[in-house]
């Protein structure tokens, strides 16, 4: 499984559509845990698409994002979990574990029923 984390400071990063790092976590049962941090700071918002796309993920976590991002990323076979806050780490392990979907780890007055 390979998923990704858009970060700011050790925490996610609030609007996916402006963030400019990502962490990258490839899980293997036999290798374990292969971590990476990259970049993908673009103003344009296409070109940011293209370089998520590119890191072939599974899933991103993320804070806020706009509906054309979203919509651009899910067509490309990203399950996107948004509304997400909190330490990077935390909700890495919080994925990892099955528990990412608890309360906790919701932006404020975030309803997970109307997640894109």
């Amino acid at each position: 499984m390979k998923f990704a984390l858009t970060t700011w400071k050790g925490k996610i990063s609030p609007v996916l559509d402006t963030a400019s790092r990502v962490v990258v976590i490839k899980t293997d049962n036999n290798s374990g845990v292969n971590r990476s941090e990259l970049d993908i700071y673009d103003f344009r918002l296409i070109r940011k698409c293209e370089k998520i796309i590119s890191l072939k993920v599974d899933v991103l976590i993320c804070g806020a994002v706009s509906n054309w991002l979203s919509s651009m990323l899910s067509s490309s076979g990203i399950d996107i979990i948004c509304g997400i806050t909190g330490n990077t780490e935390e909700i890495a392990d919080a994925y990892l574990n099955g528990t990412l979907m608890e309360a906790e780890f919701f932006m404020p007055g975030y309803n997970k029923k109307y997640r894109p």
